[in-house]
């Protein structure tokens, strides 16, 4: 497994649950994204797709969709896996929680010591257990992948210390561990839908 983020949000592939394909199966599927081309959640998603061409032999091809093509944001492309209307999707974890509860344990800080605390809990039982809790909900989760450190930036101030940062307007993602979490470091988190949050990271 690729390393799943330390400090709170991770990357996940989600698929419409489907029967297993025989060997006269064929099919496209669309793997969606809310990132731009060059993205690493696309650089993988890339990396998947040439994968499983060579290993149906060309049975199953998947086109990408970045850039919130199939949907105005990472919320709408869930339901869209929900609904069939998307086969496969790369989302952030923030949104996540709305359809699992469980995978919200993911966005609470500081919840991992190191990288390799990190792989040990997501390639065991209980990474296992939050991918298939996505069944109750007609998706399957495939896989974590890595997505970086997060970090607070800001135009205002210098932050070297949580004290420093009280009172300052920041936003986030749509969740509400997020929401807490910087609201109990003292900080006046406002939340933003995904996509312009997604968006707006990209430019920077």
């Amino acid at each position: 497994m690729k390393r799943a983020l330390v400090l709170g949000l991770a990357v996940m592939m989600i698929v419409l649950w489907c029967a297993p394909a025989s060997a006269q199966y064929k099919a496209t599927m669309k793997l969606a994204s809310a990132t731009a081309p060059d993205h690493p959640y696309n650089l993988g998603a890339q990396k998947f797709a040439d994968l499983i061409k060579e290993r149906t032999k060309d049975r199953i091809q998947i086109k990408i969709y970045p850039s919130l093509q199939l949907g105005k944001g990472e919320r709408e492309m869930i339901e869209g896996v929900q609904q069939g209307a998307i086969e496969l999707l790369v989302t952030s974890t923030g949104p996540l929680g709305g359809f699992s509860p469980s995978i919200n344990i993911l966005d609470f800080p500081f919840l991992f010591r190191d990288f390799n605390h990190v792989d040990l809990v997501m390639d065991g039982s209980i990474g296992r257990k939050l991918l298939d809790d996505f069944g109750k909900v007609n998706v399957q989760g495939l896989a974590f992948w890595e997505n970086g450190f997060r970090h607070l930036t800001n135009s205002k101030l210098v932050i070297k210390k949580v004290e420093d940062g009280k009172g300052l307007k920041i936003r986030t993602m749509e969740n509400k561990v997020h929401l807490a979490a910087w609201k109990s470091a003292g900080f006046n988190p406002t939340p933003w839908p995904g996509e312009r949050f997604s968006l707006r990271c990209n430019r920077a």
